[in-house]
């Protein structure tokens, strides 16, 4: 993961509490694997037999893959499932309140 893919997960997290946190961290993580095995299975299938310096490295056999979407595509699963955090403060202890 690259510095902007954890950028967008720090900034997704802050719209949940701990629990929606763990549903978010599962969610990307699963459809996160799923978005690589995808990706790796079709670049095998697809551009096995191109010229690989004409392909785009998103493309190639052994180019990047982006997590990006797989973060989004989890903090919309995590949105639709549990909600966003109601409260700006959560599940802070009780001292923490004003």
């Amino acid at each position: 993961m690259g510095g902007g893919d954890v950028k967008l997960f720090a900034v997704n997290a802050l719209w949940f509490d701990f629990h929606g946190l763990l549903f978010l961290a599962s969610a990307i993580a699963i459809i996160g694997g799923v978005v690589a095995v995808l990706l790796i299975v079709l670049r095998r299938m697809m551009f096995a037999s191109c010229n690989q310096s004409r392909v785009p490295p998103i493309c190639r056999v052994n180019g990047p893959i982006p997590y990006g979407i797989a973060i989004a595509i989890g903090t919309i699963a995590t949105l639709y499932v549990s909600g966003p955090n109601p409260s700006g403060a959560g599940a802070l202890p009780t001292f923490v309140h004003d």
